[in-house]
């Protein structure tokens, strides 16, 4: 039996899907005297939420999700680290106009 993985390799996205609400919840329990805990919070976002594969089977679907997410007027966020811990909680905080006044200054 030929074990294949990802289309043999060819690439894949794997969208997860949070809500607001979830990351909020998430970054108040773990946050322990003003120090989050970094490994602990994001361990609990990956049991949250919904996944979505994008696998590279030469469709379009998949070439227009290589294409947002290499789109440099994206908002991007990279790596289980502090920084970006408090950026997803900051940004699950705001409302809407908060949101969009948020991104564009983190795109700088």
């Amino acid at each position: 039996m030929e074990q294949t993985i990802g289309n043999e390799g060819k690439g894949q996205f794997i969208e997860h899907c949070l809500c607001a609400e979830d990351i909020l919840e998430i970054g108040l329990i773990y946050d322990v005297d003003g120090n989050y805990q970094t490994d602990t919070f994001f361990d609990r976002l990956n049991d949250s939420g919904k996944q979505y594969l994008h696998d590279n089977d030469g469709s379009e679907g998949f070439s227009a999700c290589a294409k947002d997410f290499l789109d440099d007027a994206r908002f991007h966020l990279f790596g289980c680290t502090n920084d970006t811990m408090a950026k997803l909680v900051l940004f699950a905080e705001c409302n809407e106009e908060q949101r969009e006044d948020l991104l564009k200054s983190l795109k700088g």
